[in-house]
């Protein structure tokens, strides 16, 4: 039963009397009314297939510029190209769905905001995932973010105070940039919730190991990518962002003109924002505190290795985040392929060139690294999900599924062993 007090604020907040309200599903932080679950029929029988509804006006109004924004073409952009952020949509889409039926079944499998497909209302994403809470609803939860930092609607978000804007990228030999809200800047240490994160093919490595410098062709490929990324900077107002280039621009003699370039692009968004070349070390560190961070401590010590374009890091640590050891090896995918492998397949002096070229890298690094003190061992990017979706023998790739999957020591060998 709804407490009539509660009705009469929801009346007030939407100029009308509420039809079907079951409760109160969200209330904001001065205790009224943000969100009402609704019955799928309204009392004379009308199918209202909405069951979380957006009420409180600066909520709604906040939403309303949002959708200004071009925010749900650039979200259904991403569902597109995201198969990660797809699946976690429409699982989102499946509970919906599910909650609602299990009131009264409408016999349709539409449920609301454009789910599972595409976005199509922002009003009833942020109720879904302000009545639910964070890890629900993937897009739902960005919209939030992005209400916690509206001045006029900040104070109605739960745990929206004091909260700014990161912006990250990793460019490698792949560029990848995200979009993370929030972070608090009173000291809490929650972790901070995806708004975006995109993978752009930015071949920045590729051919730096013959000729030593970056291609024309790469720099231009990632201008492109970051004057992308530069948009939704502005369109998120993002405060701070930082750009670490590693493998490729530590060995470019050219680096400087492409330095030039990410301080063109990002500087016009954000003053004095520029890319940064970090050491192996460096990289070897945050590789390995990005990966250990949701795993069980009891699986410590972890040993975390990024098998990256054009360079792999090896590092043996703590579950507290301490790295005991670490080695960055100058040998990669892309790397390997333009040193060695020059077929489409490989031959096989080719790939027993490739793989002398890793034994000797990896006798050096073993040296450096104690792995057989490791209980647990932790492989990070491309190559590493693609074996452990040949492992699980998926037919389509499955970001969702991927991410801290297990694999045993052999299962990939079938996969690989004729190669």
């Amino acid at each position: 039963m709804v407490d009539r007090a509660d009705l009469q604020v929801v009346a007030r907040q939407l100029g009308r009397e509420p039809r079907g309200v079951l409760e109160v599903a969200y209330r904001c932080p001065n205790g009224e009314p943000g969100v009402v679950k609704t019955a799928p029929k309204l009392p004379d029988g009308t199918p209202f297939p909405t069951l979380y509804y957006l009420t409180h006006p600066v909520l709604t109004a906040a939403a309303s510029r949002l959708e200004t924004t071009g925010l749900m073409r650039e979200m259904t952009h991403r569902l597109r190209c995201d198969s990660g952020l797809a699946a976690a949509y429409r699982r989102a889409h499946e509970s919906y769905l599910a909650e609602r039926d299990a009131i009264e079944p409408l016999g349709t499998s539409v449920s609301a905001g454009g789910m599972p497909d595409r976005v199509k209302c922002l009003h009833v994403l942020i109720a879904h995932s302000l009545a639910k809470g964070a890890g629900v609803n993937p897009l739902g939860d960005e919209a939030v973010a992005l209400l916690a930092a509206d001045p006029a609607a900040a104070g109605l978000i739960v745990g929206s105070s004091g909260d700014e804007w990161i912006g990250k990228k990793d460019c490698g030999n792949r560029l990848r940039y995200q979009l993370d809200s929030p972070v608090d800047r009173g000291g809490d240490r929650r972790p901070p919730a995806r708004c975006a994160s995109r993978n752009a093919d930015c071949p920045v490595g590729s051919g730096v190991d013959a000729t030593g410098e970056l291609a024309p062709d790469a720099i231009s490929r990632t201008r492109a990518a970051l004057t992308d990324y530069a948009a939704l900077l502005r369109l998120h107002r993002v405060e701070r962002v930082r750009m670490v280039a590693t493998s490729a621009t530590r060995d470019a003699a050219n680096r400087d003109a492409f330095f030039a370039m990410t301080a063109e692009v990002l500087g016009a968004v954000i003053p004095g924002s520029v890319a940064e070349v970090i050491s192996g070390a460096e990289e070897a560190e945050l590789s390995f505190r990005g990966a250990v961070g949701e795993l069980d401590s009891a699986g410590a010590p972890f040993v975390v290795v990024d098998l990256g374009g054009g360079s792999t890091e090896i590092v043996l640590g703590k579950a507290d985040n301490e790295v005991v050891a670490s080695y960055s090896a100058d040998i990669g995918c892309v790397r390997l392929t333009e040193r060695c492998l020059h077929s489409d397949p490989p031959t096989a002096p080719e790939v027993a060139a490739a793989r002398e070229v890793v034994r000797e890298r990896l006798a050096v690094a073993l040296q450096v690294v104690p792995v057989e003190a490791a209980r647990t061992w932790v492989g990070l990017a491309g190559t590493m999900t693609t074996l452990s979706a040949l492992a699980h023998n998926m037919a389509a790739y499955d970001a969702a599924a991927i991410h801290l999957s297990r694999v045993p020591g052999m299962s990939c060998w079938p996969c690989v062993s004729g190669w």
